[in-house]
């Protein structure tokens, strides 16, 4: 059964979980079967207090349980995760590759890790796909990466490669099609929402149609 990693972002020092739970309840609905881990974690006061304490504290802290369920009964595993949640999933998955475990999907709100694949690091590890929710309109990201040692604004840029865009761009919620797994279009997806802000996705009004395309983007509506 394959298993899902939901990690919320920050609100004003109280991180808010209320999404991943509301993502597990329209899954559910739907007769979706998988495992759904919801992570609930305390922000720090300041960001370079969760770039040096809180998210590698959390990172290494989800990747110890991950590795203890993996060596008793081995599955794939999903990501999704917003914001600062993001940063947390990328120590979780070093942690993991350690032992030699790999991520099949990454889903990545809103984040504010680089938006360069090779200076945040996704080139070296093992993630099968990686799809950025990003918006031009996100401004905690382009905030964040006044920080450029703690923080990206992968959420406000796409994905890119020495500058320059790379992987495959889509609009919205548009359903993905004709990616060959394995080259750098499949592996580095950026769907573009022009006018949504940091947290929109997960807004009343779109909330269903984002979880629909999560569904769609791990495989689990199949």
């Amino acid at each position: 059964m394959k298993r899902c990693h939901l990690i919320h972002g920050i609100n004003e020092g109280l991180t808010d979980p209320s999404w991943p739970w509301d993502f597990v309840g329209h899954s559910l609905n739907k007769g979706i079967s998988a495992f759904f881990q919801t992570e609930h974690y305390w922000a720090g006061p300041t960001p370079i207090w969760n770039h040096l304490v809180t998210n590698p504290k959390y990172g290494k802290a989800l990747a110890k349980r991950e590795i203890l369920f993996q060596q008793r009964n081995l599955s794939p595993i999903y990501i999704a995760a917003h914001s600062n949640g993001t940063n947390i999933a990328m120590h979780m998955i070093r942690e993991l590759a350690r032992v030699g475990i790999g991520i099949e999907k990454f889903l990545l709100f809103g984040s504010t890790i680089h938006s360069d694949v090779e200076k945040s690091g996704l080139t070296e590890l093992p993630v099968g796909q990686c799809i950025a929710y990003c918006s031009p309109k996100d401004n905690v990201a382009k905030y964040l990466q006044s920080t450029p040692k703690f923080y990206g604004s992968l959420g406000a840029r796409g994905f890119e490669r020495n500058g320059k865009p790379t992987g495959t761009k889509t609009k919205g919620f548009t359903p993905l099609k004709d990616l060959t797994w394995g080259d750098e279009r499949h592996k580095y997806v950026t769907r573009w929402f022009p006018d949504f802000g940091h947290p929109d996705w997960f807004a009343k009004s779109v909330s269903e149609l984002t979880f629909d395309c999560m569904l769609e983007d791990f495989g689990l509506n199949k």
